[in-house]
């Protein structure tokens, strides 16, 4: 008791107040005031509601905190872009990915950059396929303003060198949007290359069965609708097997290979030029004004 009272008559000397925490949970701050015959004056306020209310505004900010270092993390290791706009166009969030992918410059990354701004700076800088003057800047700016911002939308960007974007837009409620950015130049390649295998011989490159059974139909039907001639001509090599069995199968591929690559180039650029399959080769000619002569020249 002597020893709390000691703390008294401290904080009572230097004008201090002191906080009691009761068993009960309640904080009471008692502060203290001298008077003039020596004892003094204390004033006791329950302050536990303000105590809680401060302790949550701290763990609120502790969490939000925490939610944002994630949200950073999170952003930070996307492979996609993100970019975010509000009503007024202004960039508001991007992550790292967005500025790798554009080659933004460090002025333009900032909140409040308008989107205009990027788009004249893509331009100017050659990173968007086409025409880099004034003219083009304005004609890209206004084509820009033609995506429905109220609606979900997607377009794919062609860069100068080479790659893909696929860029998809999503309304915010506050008349903004949010964007990602996605590189999808080799998943372009890749699926072009599984239609080219569809439709081509893997040995040789030219076109396959398949699409030579398509080409000719497509042919029949042009001869259907607008007459004319078109000339089909089969082709194998004698004594092939011996090739294979004598010299090996390596190198009737050599040859086979071979073989195309002369046939190629003897047939104009509008001809159809497939491999069967095993020897057999198949060529397909139409739309000249002599075909029969034509038929005949490419024959011998």
């Amino acid at each position: 008791v002597d020893e709390h009272c000691s703390r008294i008559l401290e904080h009572v000397a230097r004008g201090e107040g002191i906080i009691i925490h009761a068993p009960d949970g309640r904080s009471v701050q008692v502060t203290h005031r001298l008077v003039s015959d020596g004892g003094w004056v204390a004033t006791h306020e329950d302050i536990s509601e303000r105590i809680r209310h401060e302790t949550d505004i701290v763990q609120q900010a502790t969490d939000l905190a925490r939610t944002n270092m994630r949200f950073d993390a999170a952003l930070s290791n996307m492979s996609q872009g993100i970019s975010m706009f509000d009503q007024q166009k202004q960039l508001v969030v991007w992550n790292a990915r967005f500025a790798e992918i554009y080659r933004l410059p460090q002025s333009l990354l900032k909140v409040g950059t308008h989107v205009n701004a990027v788009m004249a700076d893509l331009v100017a800088r050659g990173i968007l396929k086409g025409e880099t003057n004034q003219s083009a800047i304005e004609n890209k700016i206004a084509a820009m303003d033609q995506y429905p911002i109220n609606s979900h939308s997607s377009r794919v960007e062609e860069f100068s060198d080479g790659r893909l974007i696929l860029v998809s837009r999503q309304p915010m409620a506050d008349g903004g949007w949010v964007a990602t950015h996605e590189d999808i130049t080799e998943r372009r390649r890749a699926e072009a290359e599984i239609v080219h295998l569809a439709r081509h011989d893997v040995l040789t490159g030219l076109a396959n069965r398949a699409e030579f059974n398509a080409k000719l139909e497509e042919a029949s039907k042009r001869l259907k609708r607008n007459g004319g001639v078109v000339t089909v001509m089969m082709l194998d090599l004698d004594k092939f097997k011996a090739v294979n069995d004598t010299l090996g199968h390596p190198a009737g591929d050599q040859l086979l290979v071979e073989v195309g690559r002369r046939l190629q180039s003897t047939i104009r650029e509008t001809d159809v030029l497939a491999r069967l399959g095993g020897d057999e080769f198949a060529i397909i000619q139409e739309g000249g004004p002599n075909q029969h002569e034509g038929a005949i020249a490419l024959a011998l």
